[in-house]
């Protein structure tokens, strides 16, 4: 009888380590899985800056004025049906998105944007504006655009 007991404790034992061993196991997999994805909205994010950053330098080569200061608008509607639902911005050659207004999507800022789309430089509906205007990250939230150094320096 007490062998039985003995066996009994053993496999209880084994059985709780099996357990543990189980648990460690998804949470290794757990944990690299939210690593992947991490790193994965990570890339995708530098992709999408670094496309804003190609398509902000093409606009310039092409057309010689920011988007979003581009303008006026009578001169955008010249280049197509795109460019139609689009604002235009005062073509003072300064690109005004204050970074209080950062993601509003309202004055050049959001005309950034819309102009980057209706050249075709960037995918999207260039009759898009304000918050809707603005291109989400893949964290989920929105990607601006400013002209002054952020944090005062």
């Amino acid at each position: 009888m007490k062998q039985g007991l003995a066996r009994q404790q053993g496999i209880g034992s084994l059985a709780i380590i099996g357990v543990v061993v189980v648990i460690a196991l998804i949470a290794v997999a757990v944990i690299a899985a939210l690593r992947y994805r991490l790193d994965t909205q990570v890339n995708e994010s530098i992709a999408l800056l670094q496309s804003t950053e190609s398509a902000f330098q093409s606009y310039q080569e092409i057309y010689g004025q920011f988007p979003g200061d581009d303008g006026p608008l009578a001169l955008l509607s010249l280049r197509g049906e795109q460019w139609s639902p689009v604002m235009s911005g005062d073509a003072d050659g300064n690109l005004e998105a204050p970074d209080f207004r950062t993601f509003t999507g309202v004055d050049e800022s959001g005309a950034f944007w819309q102009h980057l789309r209706a050249a075709g430089l960037l995918p999207g509906d260039p009759a898009l504006v304000g918050v809707d205007a603005l291109p989400i990250n893949a964290f989920g939230g929105h990607l601006g655009v400013l002209a002054q150094p952020m944090g005062g320096g």
